[in-house]
Protein backbone atom coordinates (compact mmCIF):
# COMPACT_ATOMS: atom_id res chain seq x y z
CA UNK A 1 0.00 0.00 0.00
CA UNK A 2 1.43 3.11 -0.91
CA UNK A 3 1.91 6.00 1.23
CA UNK A 4 1.45 9.79 0.43
CA UNK A 5 4.94 12.14 1.58
CA UNK A 6 4.04 15.73 3.27
CA UNK A 7 5.64 18.29 0.74
CA UNK A 8 8.25 21.26 1.65
CA UNK A 9 5.53 23.64 1.64
CA UNK A 10 3.67 21.77 4.51
CA UNK A 11 6.05 21.16 6.09
CA UNK A 12 6.96 25.24 6.40
CA UNK A 13 3.61 26.22 6.92
CA UNK A 14 3.35 23.63 9.66
CA UNK A 15 6.66 24.95 11.34
CA UNK A 16 5.81 28.51 11.48
CA UNK A 17 2.06 27.71 12.58
CA UNK A 18 4.40 26.01 15.35
CA UNK A 19 6.63 28.76 16.14
CA UNK A 20 3.49 31.16 15.92
CA UNK A 21 1.67 28.98 19.20
CA UNK A 22 5.00 29.42 21.29
CA UNK A 23 5.83 32.92 20.41
CA UNK A 24 1.91 33.51 21.32
CA UNK A 25 2.18 31.50 24.32
CA UNK A 26 5.27 32.97 25.49
CA UNK A 27 4.04 36.73 25.35
CA UNK A 28 0.62 35.62 26.97
CA UNK A 29 2.86 34.31 30.24
CA UNK A 30 4.54 37.43 30.22
CA UNK A 31 1.46 39.89 29.95
CA UNK A 32 0.49 37.80 32.97
CA UNK A 33 3.33 37.80 35.27
CA UNK A 34 3.60 41.63 34.69
CA UNK A 35 0.34 42.14 35.72
CA UNK A 36 0.78 40.23 38.87
CA UNK A 37 3.95 42.03 39.91
CA UNK A 38 2.71 45.58 39.15
CA UNK A 39 -0.81 43.90 41.71
CA UNK A 40 1.79 42.85 43.62
CA UNK A 41 3.77 46.31 44.15
CA UNK A 42 0.57 48.33 44.43
CA UNK A 43 -0.53 45.97 47.43
CA UNK A 44 2.80 46.48 48.76
CA UNK A 45 2.57 50.16 48.73
CA UNK A 46 -0.74 50.20 50.20
CA UNK A 47 0.99 48.35 53.27
CA UNK A 48 3.26 50.61 53.56
CA UNK A 49 0.71 53.30 53.57
CA UNK A 50 -1.16 51.22 56.32
CA UNK A 51 1.50 51.56 58.43
CA UNK A 52 2.12 54.73 58.06
CA UNK A 53 -1.38 55.37 58.96
CA UNK A 54 -1.24 53.41 62.16
CA UNK A 55 1.87 54.76 62.95
CA UNK A 56 0.53 58.52 62.87
CA UNK A 57 -2.49 57.15 65.06
CA UNK A 58 0.05 55.80 67.55
CA UNK A 59 1.82 59.05 67.58
CA UNK A 60 -0.18 62.29 67.27
CA UNK A 61 2.62 64.57 68.54
CA UNK A 62 4.18 63.58 64.65
CA UNK A 63 1.11 65.34 63.25
CA UNK A 64 0.98 68.32 65.36
CA UNK A 65 3.21 70.57 62.82
CA UNK A 66 1.04 69.52 60.03
CA UNK A 67 -2.26 70.61 61.69
CA UNK A 68 -0.73 73.95 62.61
CA UNK A 69 0.47 74.54 59.42
CA UNK A 70 4.09 75.22 60.87
CA UNK A 71 5.28 72.73 58.29
CA UNK A 72 4.39 71.69 54.52
CA UNK A 73 5.04 67.86 54.71
CA UNK A 74 6.57 65.78 56.80
CA UNK A 75 8.88 62.07 56.30
CA UNK A 76 8.35 58.83 58.28
CA UNK A 77 11.10 56.65 57.58
CA UNK A 78 10.54 52.97 55.98
CA UNK A 79 13.36 51.95 58.55
CA UNK A 80 10.79 53.63 61.41
CA UNK A 81 7.82 51.48 60.10
CA UNK A 82 9.97 48.67 60.14
CA UNK A 83 11.20 48.92 63.88
CA UNK A 84 7.91 49.52 65.17
CA UNK A 85 7.14 46.24 63.72
CA UNK A 86 4.39 47.67 61.66
CA UNK A 87 6.47 46.10 58.23
CA UNK A 88 8.45 43.32 57.22
CA UNK A 89 12.54 44.06 57.72
CA UNK A 90 12.85 43.02 54.54
CA UNK A 91 11.25 44.37 51.82
CA UNK A 92 11.47 43.76 48.07
CA UNK A 93 10.29 45.31 45.04
CA UNK A 94 8.17 42.98 42.94
CA UNK A 95 8.85 44.39 39.67
CA UNK A 96 12.42 45.18 40.10
CA UNK A 97 13.11 42.29 42.52
CA UNK A 98 15.45 44.62 44.52
CA UNK A 99 14.85 45.46 48.35
CA UNK A 100 12.98 49.08 49.25
CA UNK A 101 16.09 51.27 51.03
CA UNK A 102 14.78 51.78 54.78
CA UNK A 103 15.80 55.89 54.75
CA UNK A 104 12.97 56.23 51.63
CA UNK A 105 9.94 58.51 53.00
CA UNK A 106 6.49 57.65 53.62
CA UNK A 107 5.21 61.84 52.87
CA UNK A 108 2.60 63.12 55.06
CA UNK A 109 0.83 66.28 54.30
CA UNK A 110 -2.26 68.47 55.07
CA UNK A 111 -4.84 68.03 52.29
CA UNK A 112 -7.33 70.50 51.35
CA UNK A 113 -10.58 69.11 53.34
CA UNK A 114 -7.83 69.46 56.79
CA UNK A 115 -7.09 65.58 57.07
CA UNK A 116 -3.39 64.29 56.96
CA UNK A 117 -2.50 62.26 53.96
CA UNK A 118 0.38 59.71 53.12
CA UNK A 119 2.15 59.67 49.54
CA UNK A 120 4.87 56.92 49.30
CA UNK A 121 7.25 57.35 46.01
CA UNK A 122 10.15 54.66 45.92
CA UNK A 123 12.70 56.91 44.04
CA UNK A 124 12.33 59.82 47.04
CA UNK A 125 13.12 62.92 44.47
CA UNK A 126 11.94 65.78 45.90
CA UNK A 127 10.15 68.60 42.94
CA UNK A 128 10.62 71.96 42.58
CA UNK A 129 7.81 74.53 42.40
CA UNK A 130 8.63 77.89 41.19
CA UNK A 131 5.60 80.24 41.93
CA UNK A 132 5.89 84.27 39.19
CA UNK A 133 3.49 86.43 41.07
CA UNK A 134 1.91 89.10 38.71
CA UNK A 135 1.51 92.44 40.08
CA UNK A 136 2.14 91.51 43.35
CA UNK A 137 5.21 89.37 45.45
CA UNK A 138 6.10 86.17 46.86
CA UNK A 139 7.91 85.49 50.39
CA UNK A 140 10.03 82.87 48.58
CA UNK A 141 10.64 82.48 44.42
CA UNK A 142 10.66 78.53 45.16
CA UNK A 143 10.36 75.32 46.46
CA UNK A 144 11.38 71.74 46.43
CA UNK A 145 8.89 69.28 47.77
CA UNK A 146 7.30 66.10 47.62
CA UNK A 147 4.10 66.81 46.97
CA UNK A 148 3.14 69.91 48.13
CA UNK A 149 4.27 73.43 48.31
CA UNK A 150 3.07 76.90 49.89
CA UNK A 151 3.45 80.27 49.17
CA UNK A 152 2.83 83.45 50.76
CA UNK A 153 1.94 85.95 48.38
CA UNK A 154 1.03 89.96 48.62
CA UNK A 155 -0.23 92.23 45.69
CA UNK A 156 0.85 95.71 45.22
CA UNK A 157 -0.11 98.52 46.65
CA UNK A 158 -4.30 99.04 45.41
CA UNK A 159 -4.67 95.78 44.00
CA UNK A 160 -7.10 93.32 45.69
CA UNK A 161 -7.53 89.21 45.38
CA UNK A 162 -10.67 89.63 43.36
CA UNK A 163 -10.28 88.38 40.28
CA UNK A 164 -7.14 86.50 40.49
CA UNK A 165 -6.46 84.23 38.17
CA UNK A 166 -3.99 81.30 39.06
CA UNK A 167 -2.27 78.27 37.07
CA UNK A 168 -0.10 75.75 37.02
CA UNK A 169 1.70 73.05 34.27
CA UNK A 170 2.43 69.26 34.26
CA UNK A 171 -0.98 68.56 36.03
CA UNK A 172 -0.02 70.16 39.49
CA UNK A 173 -3.19 72.01 41.62
CA UNK A 174 -3.20 75.05 42.70
CA UNK A 175 -5.28 77.11 45.17
CA UNK A 176 -5.53 80.45 47.52
CA UNK A 177 -6.54 80.92 50.79
CA UNK A 178 -6.29 84.67 51.95
CA UNK A 179 -2.87 85.05 51.04
CA UNK A 180 -1.88 81.68 51.14
CA UNK A 181 -1.31 79.30 47.67
CA UNK A 182 -1.02 76.13 47.85
CA UNK A 183 0.53 73.93 45.10
CA UNK A 184 -0.68 70.25 45.12
CA UNK A 185 -0.42 67.06 43.27
CA UNK A 186 3.10 67.90 42.95
CA UNK A 187 4.59 65.11 40.55
CA UNK A 188 7.52 66.56 38.28
CA UNK A 189 9.06 69.94 38.35
CA UNK A 190 6.45 72.55 38.05
CA UNK A 191 5.87 76.43 37.35
CA UNK A 192 2.99 78.20 38.73
CA UNK A 193 1.62 81.67 38.27
CA UNK A 194 -0.47 83.81 40.51
CA UNK A 195 -1.89 86.83 38.48
CA UNK A 196 -2.86 89.98 40.61
CA UNK A 197 -5.48 91.52 38.34
CA UNK A 198 -4.78 95.54 37.85
CA UNK A 199 -7.95 98.01 38.42
CA UNK A 200 -8.65 100.04 35.40
CA UNK A 201 -10.55 103.40 34.84
CA UNK A 202 -11.57 104.81 31.70
CA UNK A 203 -10.49 108.53 30.90
CA UNK A 204 -12.28 110.86 28.40
CA UNK A 205 -11.05 113.95 26.99
CA UNK A 206 -13.09 117.00 25.30
CA UNK A 207 -11.27 119.16 23.31
CA UNK A 208 -12.40 122.97 22.43
CA UNK A 209 -10.34 124.40 19.19
CA UNK A 210 -8.25 121.00 18.79
CA UNK A 211 -8.50 117.64 18.04
CA UNK A 212 -7.12 114.50 20.24
CA UNK A 213 -5.97 111.25 18.27
CA UNK A 214 -8.33 108.90 20.81
CA UNK A 215 -10.37 110.46 23.25
CA UNK A 216 -11.33 107.18 25.45
CA UNK A 217 -8.27 105.52 27.14
CA UNK A 218 -8.31 102.47 29.36
CA UNK A 219 -5.44 103.06 32.14
CA UNK A 220 -4.37 100.90 34.93
CA UNK A 221 -4.97 102.32 38.32
CA UNK A 222 -2.09 104.66 39.53
CA UNK A 223 -0.65 104.93 35.91
CA UNK A 224 -0.94 108.35 33.65
CA UNK A 225 -3.55 108.80 31.02
CA UNK A 226 -1.79 110.20 27.67
CA UNK A 227 -3.57 112.20 24.52
CA UNK A 228 -1.75 113.36 21.51
CA UNK A 229 -3.29 116.67 20.64
CA UNK A 230 -3.68 118.82 17.50
CA UNK A 231 -4.35 122.28 17.68
CA UNK A 232 -6.89 124.07 14.88
CA UNK A 233 -5.81 126.30 12.74
CA UNK A 234 -4.94 129.89 14.95
CA UNK A 235 -4.52 127.91 18.23
CA UNK A 236 -1.63 126.69 20.06
CA UNK A 237 -0.79 123.76 22.92
CA UNK A 238 -0.91 126.07 25.49
CA UNK A 239 -3.82 125.30 27.66
CA UNK A 240 -6.80 127.90 28.59
CA UNK A 241 -8.96 125.56 31.24
CA UNK A 242 -8.44 122.45 32.08
CA UNK A 243 -10.73 120.52 34.24
CA UNK A 244 -8.51 117.61 35.61
CA UNK A 245 -5.40 119.88 35.98
CA UNK A 246 -2.75 117.83 33.46
CA UNK A 247 -0.09 119.13 31.80
CA UNK A 248 0.85 119.86 28.32
CA UNK A 249 4.45 118.39 27.29
CA UNK A 250 4.82 119.05 23.97
CA UNK A 251 1.88 117.71 21.88
CA UNK A 252 0.94 115.45 24.55
CA UNK A 253 -2.00 116.36 27.43
CA UNK A 254 -1.18 114.08 30.29
CA UNK A 255 -3.63 113.52 33.53
CA UNK A 256 -1.06 111.65 36.27
CA UNK A 257 -1.78 108.62 39.03
CA UNK A 258 -5.35 108.10 37.48
CA UNK A 259 -7.12 106.40 40.45
CA UNK A 260 -11.05 106.59 39.24
CA UNK A 261 -12.84 106.92 35.89
CA UNK A 262 -12.83 110.30 34.79
CA UNK A 263 -13.91 112.96 32.09
CA UNK A 264 -11.16 116.00 31.35
CA UNK A 265 -12.20 119.37 29.13
CA UNK A 266 -9.74 121.40 27.97
CA UNK A 267 -9.79 124.52 25.74
CA UNK A 268 -7.03 125.60 23.81
CA UNK A 269 -5.96 129.11 23.67
CA UNK A 270 -5.55 131.52 20.58
CA UNK A 271 -2.40 131.71 19.48
CA UNK A 272 -0.91 135.47 19.34
CA UNK A 273 1.58 136.68 17.03
CA UNK A 274 4.06 139.71 17.58
CA UNK A 275 4.34 142.39 14.97
CA UNK A 276 7.25 144.54 14.46
CA UNK A 277 7.05 148.25 12.76
CA UNK A 278 9.80 150.17 11.51
CA UNK A 279 9.71 153.32 9.95
CA UNK A 280 12.05 155.22 7.74
CA UNK A 281 11.69 158.86 7.73
CA UNK A 282 9.21 158.93 10.54
CA UNK A 283 7.92 157.64 13.91
CA UNK A 284 4.74 155.37 15.19
CA UNK A 285 3.16 155.55 18.13
CA UNK A 286 4.20 151.58 18.84
CA UNK A 287 7.16 149.79 17.88
CA UNK A 288 5.81 146.56 18.74
CA UNK A 289 2.11 144.96 19.53
CA UNK A 290 0.21 141.26 20.13
CA UNK A 291 -2.52 140.01 18.09
CA UNK A 292 -4.01 137.02 18.39
CA UNK A 293 -4.52 135.11 14.96
CA UNK A 294 -6.41 136.70 12.40
CA UNK A 295 -7.34 139.68 13.79
CA UNK A 296 -6.10 143.26 12.32
CA UNK A 297 -2.99 145.48 14.03
CA UNK A 298 -3.48 149.25 13.47
CA UNK A 299 -0.32 151.67 14.30
CA UNK A 300 -0.34 155.52 14.04
CA UNK A 301 2.41 156.66 11.48
CA UNK A 302 4.26 160.09 11.73
CA UNK A 303 6.16 161.31 8.72
CA UNK A 304 9.00 163.44 9.86
CA UNK A 305 9.02 167.36 8.09
CA UNK A 306 9.72 167.77 4.63
CA UNK A 307 7.93 164.39 4.03
CA UNK A 308 4.22 162.82 3.24
CA UNK A 309 2.15 159.65 4.00
CA UNK A 310 0.92 159.72 0.65
CA UNK A 311 5.11 159.14 -0.66
CA UNK A 312 5.39 155.67 1.78
CA UNK A 313 6.15 152.49 1.03
CA UNK A 314 4.67 149.87 3.22
CA UNK A 315 5.68 146.19 2.99
CA UNK A 316 5.84 143.22 5.56
CA UNK A 317 7.42 140.08 4.88
CA UNK A 318 4.22 137.47 5.84
CA UNK A 319 0.95 139.93 5.90
CA UNK A 320 -0.77 142.07 4.06
CA UNK A 321 -0.74 146.00 5.06
CA UNK A 322 -2.24 148.82 3.99
CA UNK A 323 -1.91 152.53 5.25
CA UNK A 324 -4.93 155.23 5.06
CA UNK A 325 -4.19 159.01 6.04
CA UNK A 326 -1.92 158.13 8.51
CA UNK A 327 -3.40 154.95 9.98
CA UNK A 328 -1.11 151.52 9.21
CA UNK A 329 -3.59 148.80 8.89
CA UNK A 330 -1.79 145.08 8.97
CA UNK A 331 -5.27 142.32 8.73
CA UNK A 332 -5.62 138.76 9.08
CA UNK A 333 -2.29 138.43 11.57
CA UNK A 334 -1.80 134.53 10.85
CA UNK A 335 2.35 134.62 12.17
CA UNK A 336 4.75 136.53 13.86
CA UNK A 337 6.08 139.30 11.46
CA UNK A 338 7.94 142.28 10.66
CA UNK A 339 6.73 145.59 8.16
CA UNK A 340 8.31 148.35 7.37
CA UNK A 341 7.38 151.97 6.28
CA UNK A 342 9.63 153.67 4.14
CA UNK A 343 8.27 157.28 3.49
CA UNK A 344 10.11 159.13 0.56
CA UNK A 345 10.34 162.58 -0.42
CA UNK A 346 7.77 163.58 -3.22
CA UNK A 347 8.66 163.19 -6.84
CA UNK A 348 7.75 164.91 -9.82
CA UNK A 349 8.00 163.75 -13.84
CA UNK A 350 8.82 166.85 -15.22
CA UNK A 351 7.26 167.76 -19.12
CA UNK A 352 8.40 170.58 -21.47
CA UNK A 353 5.72 172.94 -22.24
CA UNK A 354 4.04 171.90 -25.26
CA UNK A 355 5.01 174.63 -28.27
CA UNK A 356 2.47 175.17 -31.82
CA UNK A 357 3.95 176.27 -34.78
CA UNK A 358 1.51 177.75 -37.42
CA UNK A 359 2.82 178.04 -41.00
CA UNK A 360 2.32 180.70 -44.08
CA UNK A 361 1.48 180.82 -47.22
CA UNK A 362 0.79 183.18 -50.13
CA UNK A 363 -1.74 182.04 -52.45
CA UNK A 364 -2.04 182.96 -56.24
CA UNK A 365 -4.18 182.27 -60.01
CA UNK A 366 -1.96 179.81 -61.31
CA UNK A 367 -1.42 179.63 -65.17
CA UNK A 368 -0.94 176.89 -67.96
CA UNK A 369 0.56 176.08 -71.24
CA UNK A 370 -0.14 172.97 -73.48
CA UNK A 371 2.05 170.03 -74.99
CA UNK A 372 1.47 167.31 -77.31
CA UNK A 373 3.99 164.12 -78.30
CA UNK A 374 3.86 160.27 -79.69
CA UNK A 375 4.11 157.52 -76.94
CA UNK A 376 4.76 154.15 -77.05
CA UNK A 377 3.37 151.65 -74.85
CA UNK A 378 4.63 148.83 -73.72
CA UNK A 379 1.99 146.06 -75.91
CA UNK A 380 -1.24 145.55 -77.25
CA UNK A 381 -3.71 147.28 -80.26
CA UNK A 382 -3.01 151.13 -81.20
CA UNK A 383 -5.92 153.34 -80.03
CA UNK A 384 -6.98 156.46 -82.15
CA UNK A 385 -7.11 159.50 -79.81
CA UNK A 386 -9.44 161.37 -82.32
CA UNK A 387 -10.37 164.42 -80.35
CA UNK A 388 -7.10 165.89 -80.00
CA UNK A 389 -6.66 169.50 -82.13
CA UNK A 390 -3.54 169.24 -83.90
CA UNK A 391 -2.39 168.01 -86.97
CA UNK A 392 1.12 167.38 -88.03
CA UNK A 393 4.15 165.95 -86.34
CA UNK A 394 7.35 164.85 -88.28
CA UNK A 395 10.26 163.10 -87.24
CA UNK A 396 12.41 165.10 -89.48
CA UNK A 397 10.73 168.64 -90.12
CA UNK A 398 12.83 169.28 -93.42
CA UNK A 399 10.64 166.85 -95.06
CA UNK A 400 7.62 167.94 -96.55
CA UNK A 401 4.74 165.53 -94.95
CA UNK A 402 2.75 164.35 -98.24
CA UNK A 403 6.07 164.13 -100.84
CA UNK A 404 7.53 161.13 -99.03
CA UNK A 405 8.14 157.76 -100.43
CA UNK A 406 7.46 154.69 -98.46
CA UNK A 407 10.84 153.89 -99.29
CA UNK A 408 12.37 156.94 -98.07
CA UNK A 409 10.51 156.94 -95.08
CA UNK A 410 12.60 154.87 -92.73
CA UNK A 411 13.45 156.08 -89.37
CA UNK A 412 10.98 158.58 -89.76
CA UNK A 413 7.49 159.41 -87.69
CA UNK A 414 4.64 160.66 -89.67
CA UNK A 415 1.00 160.93 -88.96
CA UNK A 416 -2.14 163.02 -90.41
CA UNK A 417 -5.09 164.02 -89.32
CA UNK A 418 -6.54 163.66 -92.73
CA UNK A 419 -9.76 162.27 -93.00
CA UNK A 420 -10.50 162.43 -89.17
CA UNK A 421 -7.89 159.82 -88.32
CA UNK A 422 -3.95 159.45 -88.99
CA UNK A 423 -1.32 157.38 -89.83
CA UNK A 424 2.09 156.42 -88.51
CA UNK A 425 4.75 154.79 -90.13
CA UNK A 426 8.27 153.24 -89.18
CA UNK A 427 9.21 151.71 -91.57
CA UNK A 428 13.11 149.99 -90.37
CA UNK A 429 13.15 146.35 -89.18
CA UNK A 430 10.93 145.31 -86.55
CA UNK A 431 9.42 148.54 -86.30
CA UNK A 432 5.40 148.81 -86.66
CA UNK A 433 3.28 151.38 -88.04
CA UNK A 434 -0.34 152.21 -88.04
CA UNK A 435 -2.06 152.35 -91.81
CA UNK A 436 -5.34 153.53 -90.56
CA UNK A 437 -7.33 154.43 -87.28
CA UNK A 438 -10.42 152.67 -88.61
CA UNK A 439 -8.48 149.50 -88.87
CA UNK A 440 -6.78 149.26 -85.83
CA UNK A 441 -4.23 147.19 -86.93
CA UNK A 442 -1.02 147.46 -87.05
CA UNK A 443 1.15 145.79 -90.24
CA UNK A 444 5.01 145.41 -90.63
CA UNK A 445 6.88 147.03 -94.12
CA UNK A 446 8.26 143.81 -95.57
CA UNK A 447 9.31 145.35 -99.31
CA UNK A 448 10.11 148.51 -100.33
CA UNK A 449 7.71 148.76 -103.51
CA UNK A 450 6.06 151.65 -104.18
CA UNK A 451 2.94 149.96 -103.33
CA UNK A 452 4.14 149.15 -100.26
CA UNK A 453 3.34 145.61 -99.64
CA UNK A 454 1.61 144.99 -96.26
CA UNK A 455 0.98 142.39 -93.62
CA UNK A 456 -1.65 141.81 -91.08
CA UNK A 457 0.51 141.02 -87.76
CA UNK A 458 -0.63 139.43 -85.14
CA UNK A 459 0.93 141.38 -82.65
CA UNK A 460 1.11 145.35 -82.46
CA UNK A 461 2.13 147.83 -80.03
CA UNK A 462 0.53 150.61 -78.37
CA UNK A 463 1.09 153.95 -79.99
CA UNK A 464 -1.33 157.37 -78.95
CA UNK A 465 -1.18 161.04 -78.91
CA UNK A 466 -0.20 162.15 -75.15
CA UNK A 467 -0.48 165.92 -73.98
CA UNK A 468 1.34 167.45 -71.59
CA UNK A 469 0.35 170.50 -69.70
CA UNK A 470 2.72 172.53 -67.55
CA UNK A 471 1.82 175.18 -64.65
CA UNK A 472 3.41 178.34 -63.26
CA UNK A 473 2.57 180.81 -60.75
CA UNK A 474 -0.10 183.68 -61.77
CA UNK A 475 -0.21 187.26 -61.57
CA UNK A 476 -3.88 187.17 -59.00
CA UNK A 477 -3.09 187.05 -55.81
CA UNK A 478 -5.47 185.45 -52.91
CA UNK A 479 -3.83 186.73 -49.95
CA UNK A 480 -2.62 184.51 -47.50
CA UNK A 481 -3.56 181.25 -45.85
CA UNK A 482 -2.23 178.94 -42.95
CA UNK A 483 -2.17 176.17 -41.30
CA UNK A 484 -0.70 173.53 -38.43
CA UNK A 485 0.80 171.49 -40.77
CA UNK A 486 3.94 172.01 -42.88
CA UNK A 487 2.67 170.22 -45.99
CA UNK A 488 -0.94 171.32 -45.98
CA UNK A 489 0.20 173.18 -49.41
CA UNK A 490 3.21 173.05 -51.62
CA UNK A 491 6.06 175.83 -50.82
CA UNK A 492 6.52 177.11 -54.61
CA UNK A 493 3.68 175.18 -56.63
CA UNK A 494 0.26 174.76 -57.67
CA UNK A 495 -1.85 172.49 -55.22
CA UNK A 496 -3.66 169.73 -56.82
CA UNK A 497 -6.74 169.88 -54.94
CA UNK A 498 -7.74 173.63 -55.47
CA UNK A 499 -5.88 174.35 -58.70
CA UNK A 500 -4.11 177.24 -56.98
CA UNK A 501 -0.22 178.13 -56.64
CA UNK A 502 0.85 178.71 -53.77
CA UNK A 503 4.32 180.60 -52.33
CA UNK A 504 5.69 179.61 -48.79
CA UNK A 505 5.81 183.29 -46.30
CA UNK A 506 7.64 181.13 -43.53
CA UNK A 507 6.86 180.07 -39.92
CA UNK A 508 6.21 181.08 -36.61
CA UNK A 509 5.84 179.27 -32.95
CA UNK A 510 4.36 179.88 -29.47
CA UNK A 511 4.61 178.24 -26.16
CA UNK A 512 1.38 176.86 -24.72
CA UNK A 513 0.61 176.32 -21.42
CA UNK A 514 0.10 172.30 -21.49
CA UNK A 515 1.73 168.89 -21.03
CA UNK A 516 4.46 168.08 -23.62
CA UNK A 517 6.93 165.39 -24.05
CA UNK A 518 8.62 164.21 -20.53
CA UNK A 519 11.87 166.07 -19.46
CA UNK A 520 13.17 164.85 -16.15
CA UNK A 521 12.52 163.43 -12.86
CA UNK A 522 12.91 165.19 -9.50
CA UNK A 523 12.55 164.44 -5.86
CA UNK A 524 11.97 167.40 -3.42
CA UNK A 525 9.65 168.66 -0.50
CA UNK A 526 6.01 167.55 -0.39
CA UNK A 527 4.07 170.65 -2.01
CA UNK A 528 7.48 171.92 -3.94
CA UNK A 529 6.02 171.48 -7.16
CA UNK A 530 2.37 171.28 -8.32
CA UNK A 531 0.24 167.93 -8.57
CA UNK A 532 -0.04 168.53 -12.09
CA UNK A 533 0.39 171.67 -13.31
CA UNK A 534 2.71 174.29 -14.67
CA UNK A 535 5.33 176.13 -12.59
CA UNK A 536 7.98 178.29 -14.93
CA UNK A 537 8.78 176.71 -18.10
CA UNK A 538 7.78 173.21 -17.18
CA UNK A 539 4.60 171.08 -16.62
CA UNK A 540 5.00 168.70 -13.06
CA UNK A 541 3.01 165.41 -12.48
CA UNK A 542 3.40 164.05 -8.84
CA UNK A 543 4.11 160.56 -9.27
Amino acid sequence: MNKKGFTLIEILVVLVILVAIMVTGTFGIQSIQKKSEEQALNELYSEILLAADVYLNENETFATDLLNKEVDEKCIRIYTLQNEGLLSTSLTNPVTKKLIPGNLCVISYLSEDGTIKNSFNEEDNKKKVTLNVINGSSDIAYKNVHHKAVFTVTPNEGITTEDTTMSCDNKATIAMNGNAVTVTNVVKDTTCTVNFKVPTYNVKLNVTNGSVESANLTVEKNKNAEFTITPNEGYSLTLESDSCNGVMEGNVYKVNNITSDKTCNISLKKSSYVLTLNVVNGTSNLTNQNVDYNENATFIVTPNSGYTIKESLVSCSKSNASITDNTLTISGVKSNDTCTVNITKSEWNVYNLKTQTTYSWNKYSSDSTSSYQLVYGSGGSFIAETDEEYCTFRFDEDTPEDSLEMSTRAGKFYYSCTGGGFYIYQVSSGVWFMRKPTYNYAYKKTSNSTSGSKYLVVYSQTARIAQSTTYSKGSTSYGTVTSTTSSTYPSNGRSSSDGYWYVSAGSTTETLNEKGTLYNTVVADYGTYPENGKSGSYWYVRK
